[in-house]
């Protein structure tokens, strides 16, 4: 499983490294109930593209998807 840090501040494309050296570009911006992040990752096995939209309300700190673990701070 694979730990992603995800500045939730940040509102540009952020280039991001998993612990288990997955890059990923993210892109965060707020709701009204919480923060929304898009994740775009390439599989290294077949070098196509993922693609999640993960939604995290404001009481919550951490979402676990597909595997890995994202830290909002």
């Amino acid at each position: 499983m694979a730990v992603v840090y995800v500045n939730r501040h940040v509102r540009y494309v952020q280039v991001l490294l998993s612990d288990e050296g997955s890059l990923l570009h993210c892109l965060t911006w707020e709701t009204d109930e919480g923060v929304v992040f898009d994740v775009h990752a390439l599989d290294d096995s077949s070098f196509s593209p993922k693609y999640d939209r993960i939604y995290v309300p404001f009481d919550q700190k951490t979402m676990t998807l597909h595997g890995n673990t994202y830290i909002l701070y």
